[in-house]
């Protein structure tokens, strides 16, 4: 919702001032006008693109590329506008001179080396160009905050040092022109700000959408700031958007101002009409709907305030402070728009009650809010069982729960006291009509959602709270790509849905640790990767890094132990029998970890439980099996290139995977700490692998 609103108020404010700049420039020959069209050019196409890149509807290559140039004519459009309209207020060449020099030295410095990296971080390869990509990127943002800052604050500087004398002789209304000017330079500064600090804070997702909003409130106010600059001028009166004359009121005839003749703020220019003459149209009073009313006596002005500025702002600004979904709509805010948007609260509010009437959805609404809600409601008519405030638990998503992972989470948030009254379960399956998920069915709800179907996604993930996300392998030449766009889809819904929390089942970034020396180990690298993203997403996230599972020894019957001809089994693997190996009961102990967390979000957020119960060499894990099925089993340490041969399924990954076992024992070279951290920490008691064995049998075929 987020995402679409800031798409709506580019998209809206672009569409505005290009009409304005048709409407108004009499000739469009000019740099202001080509400049201030370059960046709303930009401003739109940015915007187009990120949406057909978020929900994936075109050539990933290809979309980048129109991202750089959208982006190019967004930024350096942005400060060909400040630099146009200086010479408005600077007489100093020198001065304006230096600007431009610093707008087309930044264009080299900062756009080239951030658009190699970019296009370089969306081929096959990216993982050579993402860490500088990253780097470079918010180097670029602080530059340009920097230039555009310099600008403005020229601006600044150069008004409030000149225009002493407009100050003294003016009348009241232009010394508050004036102030204005100001005030919206001060303005564009703090929305650079802004966006800085999410790009530097790594809210990805924000970002990147948020930048056409921030360029396209800036240029709107450049348009407002230009016109005003020549209102005073010409001791005209006019409004530099929305202007309407008063029924009955004569209009003076249009006048056309020279906006770019070259000469210092106050003096007045020649009667010719230059390249970028703009239309004012002077009426006797004006009215908009956010800055003037008019009575018996006249126009009226009200005090300037945030809250008062020109649609879409006014909109966008109430909704944040009143803690609803920001910039839900843009668009005029009249009196019946007010009383519409109050509806269409109410009609919001009324939804979520009755879906979670059904199950569909759960809220946790404070008696005294729910008690003026629900006043509203009464005033706007609502029948009374729609006036009714439910307080239920929040919605846990599990996806993967028909598999070792999630069935773990469901059972243990169903069995414990505290959690199972926290929260309400959804099962999320590919399969609801599965064995398995028929059978989640009789304890919790069960929904379909597939990664490969956003779609499905979103409708699994409406008024949830909290999402436990793990992603399943994938093989061959793809499969790193694959793992990770299916992560990144849950990632990208749960924060189109508004999730809070995420915990997501991750891995160790094996090509990162082992410095590129493994590179085939894509199941681990692929939810490494997706890990990264989620901590760049504006959502509360911890990650659960779960050991080698002890049921694999069973399941994989391929690197299961083999019986040797004389009698004996055999457990080979390409690693020494020192080596040591994290090893964990997947289906028992993955919702201790898990539960530790949903009972404590606070406490474990941005954090990663290093699940296992401890660390085991092969001689242990050998002599534990043989212990337990009573058989002689011995461990046995072979060439890599034998143990590949042995293996008709993905030879190099295995062969790799346990390699990096040996090197980093699995978790890296702290992996005692980590581990005896997380079980220190877990909700209740971790599985040894003999207590594994002894309650789940282990059979040797």
């Amino acid at each position: 919702m987020t995402i679409a609103g800031f798409f709506a108020v580019a998209c809206y404010n672009s569409i505005e001032i290009l009409i304005s700049l048709l409407n108004r420039f009499k000739r469009h020959d000019g740099l202001y006008f080509w400049s201030m069209l370059t960046a709303t050019l930009g401003i739109v196409l940015h915007s187009l693109v990120v949406l057909l890149r978020y929900y994936s509807l075109g050539p990933n290559f290809l979309l980048s590329v129109l991202t750089c140039i959208g982006w190019y004519g967004m930024v350096t459009g942005q400060s060909v506008v400040l630099y146009s309209r200086l010479h408005l207020i600077v007489s100093d060449k020198t001065k304006t001179r230096w600007v431009l020099v610093m707008i087309i030295t930044n264009f080299f410095i900062l756009h080239v080396p951030v658009t190699v990296l970019f296009l370089g971080s969306n081929t096959k390869d990216s993982a050579r160009f993402l860490l500088a990509f990253n780097i470079y990127e918010r180097i670029q943002l602080a530059g340009f905050f920097l230039q555009e800052s310099i600008i403005s604050g020229l601006y600044i500087w150069e008004t409030a040092r000149g225009l002493k004398p407009i100050f003294a002789f003016k009348r009241a209304i232009e010394r508050k022109v004036i102030r204005h000017l100001i005030i919206v330079n001060i303005l564009v500064i703090l929305l650079d700000i802004t966006l800085l600090l999410t790009q530097y804070l790594s809210h990805f997702q924000i970002q990147t959408t948020y930048k056409p909003v921030v360029y396209s409130i800036k240029l709107k106010m450049e348009f407002i700031v230009l016109n005003k600059l020549l209102l005073v001028v010409k001791h005209g009166e006019c409004s530099c958007m929305h202007a309407m004359s008063e029924p009955g009121a004569a209009a003076p005839r249009p006048s056309y101002i020279d906006s770019f003749d070259n000469r210092p703020f106050g003096q007045l220019p020649p009667s010719r009409e230059s390249n970028d003459a703009i239309r004012l149209d002077h009426v006797s009073r004006t009215t908009t709907n956010a800055s003037t009313r008019t009575d018996s006596r006249g126009p009226q002005t009200r005090r300037f305030s945030l809250f008062n500025l020109p649609d879409p702002y006014y909109t966008s600004l109430k909704g944040a402070r009143d803690d609803w979904t920001t910039l839900a709509f843009a668009g005029s805010y009249t009196n019946d728009a007010r009383q519409r948007w109050h509806q269409l609260r109410a009609i919001l509010t009324q939804t979520t009650r009755i879906c979670a009437r059904f199950g569909q959805r759960s809220t946790r609404t404070p008696n005294k809010e729910a008690s003026q809600e629900n006043q509203e409601m009464k005033h706007l008519g609502w029948p009374p069982y729609l006036q009714e405030t439910r307080v239920m638990s929040k919605i846990l998503a599990v996806f993967g729960a028909t598999g070792q992972q999630g069935s773990s989470v469901i059972d243990f948030v169903l069995n414990d006291t505290e959690l199972s009254q926290q929260f309400e379960l959804r099962a999320i399956t590919r399969d609801v009509d599965s064995d398995k998920a028929r059978q989640l069915k009789e304890k919790v709800q069960v929904v379909q959602g597939d990664v490969l179907n956003r779609a499905s996604l979103s409708t699994a993930l409406t008024g949830v709270h909290t999402v436990f996300a793990m992603t399943t392998p994938s093989f061959g030449p793809d499969a790193l790509d694959i793992e990770y766009n299916n992560g990144k889809a849950i990632a990208d819904v749960a924060v189109g849905q508004g999730v809070e929390y995420i915990i997501f089942s991750t891995l160790p970034a094996v090509r990162q640790m082992s410095d590129g020396r493994y590179t085939k180990v894509t199941p681990f690298d692929a939810k490494a990767k997706v890990e990264q993203y989620i901590r760049g997403l504006p959502l509360k996230s911890a990650f659960y890094c779960p050991g080698s599972f002890m049921e694999n020894f069973q399941a994989q019957s391929f690197l299961a132990p083999r019986k040797a001809s004389d009698g004996t089994w055999v457990l080979s693997r390409p690693s020494s029998p020192t080596a040591q190996l994290p090893l964990l009961s997947a289906v028992s102990d993955t919702g201790k970890f898990i539960g530790a967390i949903l009972a404590d979000p606070d406490k474990y957020q941005g954090k990663t439980f290093h699940g296992a119960t401890a660390l085991y060499t092969w001689e242990e894990v050998a002599a534990i099996l043989s212990e337990a099925t009573g058989k002689t089993i011995v461990y046995k340490e072979v060439p890599d290139d034998d143990f590949k041969k042995g293996l008709a399924f993905e030879p190099e990954m295995f062969s790799e995977t346990f390699r990096f076992y040996e090197e980093f024992k699995y978790f890296g070279t702290d992996a005692e700490d980590m581990i005896a951290w997380a079980v220190k920490n877990a909700r209740g008691r971790v599985s040894s692998f003999e207590e594994f064995l002894e309650a789940h049998p282990f059979q040797l075929e």
